[in-house]
């Protein structure tokens, strides 16, 4: 069991100490307290060193807990490395040397000690003994931090430049006024406030023998700084497992670029990297698929045999081919027409396990370029498409199909000599199920596009764009007239198509004589549509109604289970596959 040293300390102990000084390593976050905090933090010292403004109401013996600072001792350096704590140290480093600033010009003996106390705090001490002025004991290299430069400037002179925008500089530039604004109103007061700073407001030090066990603590305490994802806690131990091969500084660029192209990808709103390790589970739990289905957490797959996974070489390279391929997804990038048609369906898929078998075909398939071959692609997705919305209609959970696409990536990686996909549906369930009308609410847009882009003639759609459900027969049109078709029609598959927004908004009420100008772009400046579908319904129809829609309803209901039988989905009447699981 690793060692631990944990104790409560003053600010003056802790960062008094000659042979303390901090590291924040490149893969902790950027600094992100604004001024909003440090209001709050200057607020609580004010409050806590001379209660309801009087230095008489304050019981010596009292304490300020800040906080914890999680760090393990740098063997080559001497640092103490910040694994969490850099916020609240940070902060605690810019107040100091405000107070600094201002007691310079204060000359008596109590200001003066007080001087020589924060110097000990923030510089570093040399040969014999006096601390070294301009060299911060608190240096940090955070690989996404384009302020750093800022920081160093700040902790070293006491100077903020008109030109710095950073939050340090925000932050600095708040205590230089919320100091100024209480020396002036209370200026007896204001060495009771540095010394019981100094002295009364405590942090809880825990030190641990190696950056792994730190981390292991991190992940355990209940703190107010801002917790660690689990992306944060693998760069942290790729980063050490490249910086022990003098390769920290190739680790950290690779990294920042990874960071930068997930900038926009559709992979999560929150975590996008966290997300990105995720799906690279789902491939490397294929490769040595076994039968189980049950998902552990990302973090604990990932940190099984002391992160041996994420010191493989291959993992960073893999992670940079996946977040490729995804922003060429966003892009549109070097697929063929027929895959992109495939994106657009899989865009409206009920949820988003899609993503994760993609990244596993993709994974398993890439070339040495990191391409896959479009054909085989285009077979896959095909493939994917029929069973993701064939098991929607037959009433699957998520959960089911959660579990069949991690059965298809051990199938992928040859594990098991089957998918999972083939032949899971029966045509007369699968009839049965078309038949009801609660499934396809649930894919309502997804049978949509399917059918959109299953048009021979439809072209590609830019993934960005925004489509809405178009009712062809209008709801308005059903209002004024009830007896032309009937509700269910209105609301049958056959009378909707996808629309674009910019379009839907102008021709939702419209009878279908004024909708089928709208659609080829014949009203005064704007442009038409660009479902082929709906224009050829506009060039081949005087009207849309109750005849069309059961026509088009039966058209769509047939040529869907065709393309489940053509997929392998469903088995057609007369076959059996005793094999088969219920959905």
């Amino acid at each position: 069991m690793a060692e631990l040293q944990a104790g409560k300390k003053t600010v003056l102990e802790l960062l008094g100490n000659e042979k303390a000084s901090f590291h924040i390593p490149s893969y902790q976050r950027p600094y992100a307290w604004g001024v909003e905090e440090c209001e709050t933090l200057w607020d609580d010292i004010c409050s806590f060193t001379v209660p309801d403004n009087d230095p008489n109401g304050f019981v010596a013996d009292s304490e300020y807990f800040l906080g914890p600072l999680v760090t393990f001792k740098q063997a080559d350096s001497g640092f103490y490395e910040v694994i969490d704590g850099q916020q609240r140290l940070t902060t605690l480093m810019l107040l100091l040397r405000v107070l600094y600033s201002r007691l310079e010009h204060m000359n008596d003996k109590d200001n003066a000690s007080l001087r020589d106390d924060i110097e000990k705090a923030i510089w570093k001490v040399g040969e014999f003994g006096k601390p070294i002025a301009g060299e911060s004991k608190l240096q940090s290299s955070v690989a996404s931090d384009d302020d750093l430069g800022e920081l160093g400037a700040i902790l070293a002179s006491g100077i903020v430049d008109d030109d710095m925008t950073s939050r340090y500089a925000a932050n600095y530039r708040f205590f230089l006024n919320a100091a100024d604004d209480y020396v002036s109103k209370y200026p007896d007061y204001f060495k009771f406030l540095v010394n019981r700073l100094l002295r009364n407001v405590i942090l809880l030090p825990i030190e641990s023998e190696d950056r792994d066990s730190a981390l292991r603590i991190f992940s355990t305490l209940n703190n107010r700084g801002l917790p660690l994802s689990d992306s944060d806690i693998f760069k942290a131990a790729m980063y050490e497992h490249y910086r022990s091969r003098g390769r920290a500084e190739e680790f950290d660029s690779r990294w920042k670029e990874i960071e930068r192209q997930l900038a926009g990808p559709l992979l999560a709103e929150d975590s996008p990297m966290t997300e990105l390790f995720r799906l690279y589970m789902g491939y490397l739990r294929g490769l040595s698929y076994a039968g189980s289905t049950n998902r552990p957490a990302v973090r604990d797959f990932f940190s099984r045999d002391r992160n041996a996974i994420l010191k493989e070489e291959k993992t960073l390279s893999d992670l940079e081919d996946l977040v490729d391929f995804w922003n060429r997804y966003e892009g549109g990038e070097g697929f063929s027409d027929p895959v992109l048609k495939d994106f657009f369906v899989l865009r409206f898929a009920p949820n988003k396990l899609w993503q994760d078998a993609v990244s596993n075909y993709y994974l398993m398939n890439r070339n040495d370029s990191g391409r896959l071959d479009q054909d085989a692609f285009h077979s896959y997705l095909q493939r994917l498409i029929a069973f993701l919305y064939g098991a929607v209609v037959a009433g699957a959970t998520s959960t089911w199909e959660r579990r069949e696409i991690d059965k298809e990536a051990g199938f992928l990686a040859g594990r098991i000599d089957r998918s999972p996909f083939e032949g899971r549906f029966t045509e007369h369930e699968m009839r049965d199920a078309l038949k009801v009308l609660g499934p396809w609410k649930r894919i309502n847009k997804g049978i949509l596009a399917w059918r959109m882009m299953s048009n021979a003639g439809q072209a590609p759609i830019e993934l960005g764009t925004d489509f809405d459900v178009e009712h062809i027969y209008a709801r308005k049109r059903h209002q004024n007239h009830p007896g032309e078709i009937t509700d269910d029609q209105l609301e049958s598959l056959g009378n909707k198509a996808l629309l674009e927004k910019r379009i839907n908004i102008r021709a939702a009420d419209y009878d279908f004589s004024d909708k089928r100008a709208i659609y080829r772009g014949l009203t005064a400046g704007k442009a038409g549509t660009a479902v082929q579908e709906l224009l050829d319904l506009a060039d081949g129809n005087d009207d849309f109604a109750s005849r069309e829609i059961d026509e088009r309803t039966a058209e769509i209901e047939g040529s869907f289970l065709r393309f489940l039988e053509q997929a392998g989905v469903v088995i057609p009447e007369g076959l059996s596959n005793d094999d088969s699981e219920e959905g």
